[in-house]
C-alpha cells in the first residue's frame, strides 16, 4: 500500500477517500490495466509492432515504479485469490488480443497456435518486466531482434 500511496502522491487517508478498501484499490488498477492494453493492443497491426512497444514500454524511465509495484502485486496474488483472479482477467484481455493479432499475421495458424504465441509473448514481457525491474540498466535491444525472427518463423 505505501507504494501504492506513493505512486499516487497521495497519504494512505487520502487514498482511502476515494477508495472503501484495499480490493477496491486493486480492482481500480486492473481495471486501468485492461483499458490500457486494450488502447495499447489497437495500435498493434502486427507481431512485429507487438515486440517494438513492449521494448518501448520497458525502456520508459518513468515505467519502472510501475514494474516494481507490478512485481510486488504478482507476489501478493500468489496468496491472495482475488487478487489473483484480477490478474488472471487481464492477461485473459491480453492473451486474446495478442491471439487475434497472431492469427490475422498469417491466417493458417489456428487458433491454439495464434493463443500459444500469444502466450509466449505474454511470459516474454512479464520476464523482461521482471527484469527492468530488478536492474534498470538491462539491455532490451538484441532480445527484440532475436524474439522478431523467432515470431516470423512461427
Amino acid at each position: 500500500m505505501k507504494d501504492v500511496c506513493r505512486q499516487a502522491k497521495l497519504s494512505p487517508g487520502a487514498v482511502y477517500l476515494y477508495f472503501r478498501s484495499k480490493e477496491s484499490i486493486l480492482q481500480a488498477l486492473a481495471e486501468g490495466g485492461r483499458s490500457q492494453t486494450a488502447a495499447w493492443l489497437s495500435q498493434c497491426k502486427d507481431l512485429s509492432r507487438v515486440v517494438d512497444l513492449i521494448l518501448q514500454q520497458l525502456n520508459l524511465p518513468e515505467a519502472q515504479p510501475v514494474f516494481k509495484l507490478d512485481v510486488q502485486l504478482w507476489a501478493e496474488a500468489i496468496h491472495t485469490p482475488k487478487l489473483a483472479a484480477l490478474f488472471q482477467r487481464s492477461e485473459a484481455v491480453l492473451l486474446d488480443g495478442l491471439a487475434q493479432i497472431a492469427k490475422r499475421a498469417s491466417p493458417k495458424r489456428t487458433d491454439q497456435q495464434a493463443k500459444t504465441i500469444a502466450r509466449l509473448l505474454i511470459a516474454v514481457m512479464t520476464g523482461l518486466e521482471l527484469q527492468k525491474a530488478m536492474n534498470p540498466t538491462v539491455e532490451l535491444g538484441p532480445t527484440g531482434v532475436l524474439l522478431k525472427s523467432t515470431l516470423r518463423e512461427v
